[in-house]
């Protein structure tokens, strides 16, 4: 369940992220539609990419006892929210060099 939410969050922090680097950039209508199409395409592909390390992860760690899984489960948490905390700065800054083209 919490790696379903952190898959969430990585999807609308993309989007977010994105819209925020508009609003910065102080584009019209135009220049929003854009940013969100960079949150959405950003979002999806790093979102994919979150789920599929997740799922290798967890079918690597099942022959393990679940005091060690449990270890391999919070790296994978953490490896989660870091990677949340890069695609910030990743479609912020995309988002900033394409509308500003």
């Amino acid at each position: 369940m919490l790696w379903t939410m952190l898959n969430a969050i990585c999807f609308l922090i993309s989007v977010i992220a994105a819209v925020e680097g508009a609003k910065q950039a102080r584009v019209g209508f135009s220049g929003y539609a854009l940013a969100i199409l960079i949150g959405l395409i950003l979002g999806g592909t790093c979102t994919r990419a979150m789920w599929t390390v997740g799922e290798r992860v967890i079918a690597a760690v099942q022959p393990y006892a679940k005091p060690k899984q449990e270890m391999y489960f919070r790296a994978l948490y953490l490896g989660g929210v870091m990677w949340i905390l890069i695609v910030v700065f990743i479609a912020d800054h995309v988002t900033l060099a394409m509308v500003r083209q």
